[in-house]
């Protein structure tokens, strides 16, 4: 409940504000109720009893939030605003005072299995040949990849042909691990949702994800309600570096240049891994341009908490605030699907790629 987080709130409710700016939303949009501070002061407002959580506008402040938690490394008392929020858009969501966009990805996730885009989503035929009844090991795409990015799926099957990895299916039966009902408040859903899902996927030995979000998801929040896959997750920068000997066989040298590299959240600053990613782009770039935002300090790219579709036009200018950070960096190169969309849709026209992108380029020793 929102009064476990009042001593929290209070804080953050009178604090002069020194997260701001590292906050995606805030700088993106310019507008002053979208800091921090001023997104946890209406949660304040509702505790001392100054509003009620009864108006759709009003409510509509808590999912402002991509939940980077950049905001909590900047703040000197750590105050984490995301669970904050996250715990302001329950309260919201158990009165049912929710606003219309956040109703209709509930309910398509729920009746479509997993996807917020109002339909079923399937792999393409291209990919339907690497369905294997008995694999043990199966390759988890998500919603984006299934719905904005179905070429990823085709390439990272073309990269296993490559490395002579012949045992990995793809899964078809849900697109998605339950976020959208977790970041937007649905915890029953959510619950009921994995549950389901855990069933399809409870006989694999290994489960590799495109999305750092769905990884994140399987291993932190599944065991929470005693569906334990953790121990069988792995992101795609994981697998690949359990396999990099093979790939250094195949790579002789680095064919490309240079890249400059974004830090997905989920994958970063949610799981620590920074440097693995890197590692594996050292086989193909010769050198990494490093920009100033990067790492722990990496700004989101406007997707996370399922801002993409709950206000597509403050998501569409926290991406062009961080297009902007790359703007002198031929290739960006990052391991998350949704920032691949999300870069390449704003701004100067660049090559932005999927770590998977990067590696099947390398490997057919072209460059798009």
């Amino acid at each position: 409940m929102l009064q476990d987080w009042a001593k929290e709130i209070s804080y953050c409710s009178f604090c002069p504000k020194l997260c701001k700016l590292a906050c995606p939303v805030a700088v993106g949009t310019g507008r002053e109720e979208t800091t921090p501070t001023s997104k946890v002061q209406f949660a304040y407002f509702y505790l001392t009893g100054a509003h009620d959580l009864d108006s759709i506008e009003y409510n509509k402040i808590f999912y402002y939030c991509t939940t980077c938690t950049a905001c909590t490394d900047y703040c000197d008392h750590e105050i984490d605003v995301s669970s904050i929020l996250l715990e302001a858009r329950r309260e919201v969501a158990s009165k049912g005072v929710i606003p219309p966009e956040v109703v209709r990805i509930r309910d398509s996730v729920l009746n479509f299995k997993g996807s917020p885009y109002g339909e079923l989503l399937d792999v393409r035929d291209k990919v339907k040949k690497f369905y294997l009844t008995e694999a043990q090991v199966v390759v988890f795409p998500g919603y984006t990849v299934l719905k904005e990015y179905p070429s990823l799926l085709e390439r990272f099957f073309s990269i296993m042909q490559e490395l002579k990895i012949d045992y990995v299916s793809v899964f078809k039966e849900f697109s998605s691990s339950g976020y959208p009902l977790y970041t937007l408040g649905f915890n029953q859903e959510f619950s009921n949702f994995a549950r389901d899902l855990y069933k399809f996927l409870s006989g694999y030995k290994l489960i590799i994800t495109l999305d750092p979000a769905d990884a994140w998801v399987f291993r932190n929040l599944y065991p929470q309600y005693g569906l334990d896959l953790a121990p069988r997750v792995k992101t795609i920068d994981e697998f690949i570096s359990d396999n990099i000997d093979i790939l250094k066989n195949l790579m002789k040298k680095p064919p490309f240049e240079s890249y400059s590299y974004h830090d997905p959240c989920y994958l970063g600053r949610y799981t620590g891994l920074f440097d693995l990613p890197r590692k594996i782009l050292a086989l193909i770039f010769k050198r990494e341009r490093e920009i100033p935002w990067s790492k722990k300090d990496s700004f989101c790219c406007g997707r996370g908490g399922m801002l993409f579709l709950t206000d597509p036009e403050i998501s569409k200018e926290v991406a062009e605030e961080r297009k902007r950070h790359f703007r002198d960096s031929e290739i960006v190169v990052t391991s998350c699907p949704g920032g691949v969309i999300q870069l390449r849709g704003v701004g100067k026209r660049q090559k932005v790629w999927h770590i998977v992108d990067a590696i099947y380029y390398a490997l057919e020793g072209r460059d798009e």
